[in-house]
């Protein structure tokens, strides 16, 4: 966490989308294996 200040805004975001998007894919995959 020491660099912190070393991250850009843009690098969080693009870190935060991409989260968003392998969770969205992993609950698609739970639903699609629930059926």
């Amino acid at each position: 966490m020491h660099n912190f200040h070393n991250i850009k805004k843009s690098d969080i975001a693009c870190l935060v989308i991409s989260l968003q998007d392998a969770l969205m894919n992993y609950e698609n995959q739970s639903l699609c294996c629930g059926q």
